[in-house]
């Protein structure tokens, strides 16, 4: 039987081995555990001043979800379908409106803005695709919303 060092015994080996795995694997979940902080970026200034891709795109699909899923919603909430509209409506509008305080611009120039870079966001798809902004619309659902 081979014996690395003479002077140790097999427990005392063994012993060795336990904590070197335990000081391991503790070392590895550390690193995951401080990775996770510094994976996300800090915000720039213009991340900052700008809308969240998603936030515009919610307020499209809740316009456009289908009725059943609107009436699910409604009974979670324990309110009509007409209400759960409305409640949406009044919530894009104050989005909109923290928007434009944000930029410090009314809402209807922030709405314009918005309308100009989705018009932007289309002919770069249209651009990368080799066809038109026309014919990019006709293949995107929802009358060429994003």
């Amino acid at each position: 039987m081979y014996k690395a060092n003479p002077y140790i015994t097999i427990k005392e080996e063994q012993m060795m081995k336990k904590k070197l795995y335990a000081t391991l694997l503790g070392t590895g979940v550390a690193l995951a555990a401080m990775s996770s902080v510094f994976a996300a970026e800090p915000a720039t200034e213009q991340q900052a001043n700008e809308p969240a891709a998603g936030q515009v795109r919610i307020w499209h699909k809740v316009e456009k979800m289908d009725e059943s899923k609107l009436e699910e919603l409604a009974k979670e909430k324990g309110i009509s379908v007409g209400e759960l509209k409305q409640q949406m409506k009044q919530k894009k509008e104050e989005k909109l409106e923290q928007m434009a305080k944000k930029k410090g611009i009314s809402v209807d120039e922030l709405k314009q803005q918005l309308q100009q870079k989705h018009e932007e966001k289309l002919e770069q798809i249209a651009k990368q695709k080799g066809i038109s902004v026309d014919e990019l619309k006709k293949q995107l659902p929802d009358s060429g919303q994003l």
